[in-house]
């Protein structure tokens, strides 16, 4: 049961993150790509 709820938590944050990253330029700025890629990491170290 904590597994899944553990899963369900990491699957929220990534959903806000592409959301976050969705209405942003592509290749302009590398700025919130960055974003991006830091926030997935923070989203699973909970998780383990």
């Amino acid at each position: 049961m904590a597994r899944k709820k553990r899963a369900v938590g990491r699957e929220k944050a990534q959903k806000r993150v592409r959301k976050r990253a969705k209405p942003r330029p592509k290749k302009k700025e590398e700025k919130p790509a960055e974003q991006a890629q830091e926030a997935q990491p923070t989203a699973e170290a909970p998780a383990t």
